[in-house]
This record gives C-alpha cells, structure tokens and sequence, in this order.
C-alpha cells in the first residue's frame, strides 16, 4: 500500500514517469493485493485499459480456478467491471460469471451484472433474479435496492418498483 500511496503524491506531483514506472512495478509483483491496490488506483483515475492486462496476467499466475480465496474473487471482480468500463460486455460477463462460479452469494457481482444487463434492456428476468439474490443478502443497500426498482421498471413491472426505488432514495 505504501507503494501506491506513493505512485499516487508522485502523480499529484507532476511527475507522471516515475509514478507510471512505480505501477508498473507494482504490477508485476507476485503479491495480488498489491495488484488490486494497483487496480483501485487505476480505477480511481478512470484508466481501465491498463488494469485488463494486468489483471489477466494476475489471475493466470495466481490460478482463480484453484481455489475460492477472496482475493482471487476480487481479481475477478475487478477484471469484470474494467471489461465493463471499457465496453467489452462479452469479456465482463464471463469474468463475473466466474465470479459467481466461486462464490455464488457474492452481491456485488450479482448486482453489477444483473444492474448492467438492466442497462442495455437485455437478460432482464435474469438480470432480476440476481439483483434479487443481492437484495436478498444485503436488504438495506441502497445500490441494490436502485437496482432492482429499475429492473423493475424496465420490465413494466411499475408498481413493484416503486418501493424498492423510494427506499433507495432515503
């Protein structure tokens, strides 16, 4: 963390070179929470396209499909939203699908993925299914709660999205 803190005062410095050099380096590390430390810090800068290589080559290396650890969730997650960011809806997909297959009661995934299949007015009875499950896990998330009223709504089902969405929004 200690590395990222500083990639990011170098960056606010206007030094850009030496923070970019930095991330890199933080980047090949064979530590994944410094790769998602990494990964957040793109994130938060709004640069996905570096975050996608990075992130793959994370997962090939620390082998997702070995075991459920929450790291290996997490790169996974991370994979998914940078695809989604970038409009690779295909790619974002499989990764939080892949998710899912880890840990199927993840509600941030279930959410994400059914909220961004909401959004392009596709898989919506799947999309409300799995916002359900998150709502399920996490009654009282807001996010959530917007989530499933707009899915709601986008099924014309209007007036079961009332109260989830009025409850989002207190």
């Amino acid at each position: 963390r200690y590395d990222i803190a500083r990639a990011e005062l170098l960056e606010a410095a206007g030094r850009t070179a030496e923070s970019q050099a930095l991330l890199a380096e933080i980047e090949s590390d064979d530590d994944p929470s410094r790769v998602l430390a990494t990964a957040d810090r793109y994130q938060s800068t709004g640069r996905y396209g570096p975050m996608v290589p990075m992130l793959e080559r994370a997962i090939a290396t620390f082998g997702v499909n070995d075991s459920d650890s929450p790291t290996k969730v997490d790169l996974l997650f991370a994979l998914g939203m940078a695809h989604e960011r970038l409009g690779q809806l295909e790619q974002s997909e499989t990764a939080f699908r892949g998710v899912l297959e880890l840990n199927p009661d993840d509600s941030r995934t279930l959410n994400y993925l059914g909220y961004t299949w909401t959004e392009q007015g596709t898989n919506l009875e799947e999309a409300l299914v799995l916002i359900e499950r998150a709502v399920a896990l996490e009654p009282r998330n807001g996010a959530y709660l917007d989530s499933l009223g707009w899915a709601y709504y986008q099924l014309a089902r209007y007036e079961e999205a009332r109260h989830p969405l009025e409850t989002a929004a207190v």
